[in-house]
């Protein structure tokens, strides 16, 4: 993971002699090396500069922040903390933390050959869980960037989490077909959900926390009802959309819940009455990433093309987008959807903020 840190160059120094002559040589040969390392430094940071500030999109703004990640194979995995200060983003080679529009914070490496995809703050930001290719989920002490625990029981690789608004249940869903519950404190499982024939690719919790959304590759989206204790059961009435679902969230009030897939428009449910709508031209759209304005009236999306479209819920009309220069393979929404992130396969974190747009 090199290109996040450059280091200060060092003093040229000086050197006792006898010989005044061979000395003031010695001198004015570490002073030009001195200047090289400083003019190679400032060409690292004005190479950087230019490598995160992009230019201006026709449709208005570029990302506010961006920066590479080092991530060997691009960006698998990204989420934001609850107040949108910190960034996670995960690849082949572990978990980066960003201080967003700083910088690194601090990496997580499990071992050489850890392979994140999917990840997840908990409500209180404390605790980060992320699933992996090898089946499991490694919590961590985000302050201390310690590892805290594994939770083992899936067959399959992790690819969606979603806690609790409480912080005591995470819910894991994997290629196995099964969506598990975890009791956090005592770290076992509590339910094991089987109703999906196909990969969970997305899971959500209502604001209330009794109701939880899966989403899988088959295009089932399933809501479940979760009890105080992490016990779960199956809820009468299934959506679909036709193809691969992506993406899901609740709206503020828990009334409506948004689903994206890899292909088809943006679905709207009413969570009571399991009516549905499409919103309008969201055709052919891969929706990675979603999520509700604080005050439930506007909807932000994240496509695969890297774009990102701001839409109001009232009169279900566009009210900006944003573009960035690359596809993306992963996106993620802050809490209070002011910020948007991307990241695809040149391993570049992008982050728009919706308050800041034209």
């Amino acid at each position: 993971m090199s290109n996040r840190m450059v280091s200060e160059p060092r003093s040229p120094g000086s050197f006792q002699d006898d010989k005044p002559a061979a000395a003031t040589g010695r001198r004015i040969c570490l002073a030009m090396v001195g200047w090289a390392q400083m003019g190679i430094l400032a060409t690292l940071v004005c190479a950087l500069a230019v490598y995160t500030s992009e230019p201006a999109h026709p449709h208005g703004g570029s990302p506010v922040w961006a920066a590479p990640t080092g991530h060997p194979q691009g960006i698998r995995a990204m989420a934001f903390a609850p107040d949108g200060r910190r960034l996670a983003t995960g690849g082949a080679d572990g978990v980066v933390l960003w201080e967003v529009g700083r910088g690194v914070e601090k990496e997580l490496r499990a071992d050489p050959s850890w392979a994140v995809i999917s990840i997840t703050f908990a409500p209180d930001g404390a605790t980060l869980a992320v699933g992996d290719l090898d089946s499991a989920v490694t919590l961590w002490d985000v302050a201390t960037g310690q590892r805290r625990a594994i939770l083992r029981g899936h067959t399959g690789p992790v690819r969606s989490l979603a806690f609790a608004p409480d912080g005591r249940i995470l819910a894991t869903g994997s290629d196995d077909q099964s969506i598990r519950l975890w009791d956090l404190g005592s770290r076992d499982v509590t339910t094991v959900l089987l109703g999906h024939r196909r990969p969970v690719r997305a899971l959500g919790f209502a604001p209330d926390g009794r109701t939880l959304a899966s989403g899988c590759a088959g295009g089932l989206v399933q809501l479940w009802d979760v009890d105080h204790d992490g016990r779960g059961r199956e809820r009468p009435g299934r959506r679909s959309h036709s193809r691969e679902v992506w993406c899901l969230a609740f709206s503020p009030d828990g009334s409506l819940l948004a689903s994206g897939s890899v292909k088809g428009r943006l679905k709207l449910w009413d969570v009571a009455t399991g009516l549905e709508w499409a919103m309008p031209d969201t055709e052919d759209h891969f929706t990675q990433g979603v999520g509700f304005s604080r005050d439930g009236r506007t909807l932000i999306t994240a496509r695969a093309t890297g774009i990102i479209q701001h839409r109001d819920l009232a009169g279900r009309r566009r009210i900006a987008m944003l573009e960035s220069n690359t596809e993306s393979h992963c996106a993620a929404i802050s809490g209070d959807a002011r910020f948007v992130a991307s990241g695809g396969s040149d391993a570049v974190v992008r982050v728009w903020d919706l308050d800041a747009r034209p």
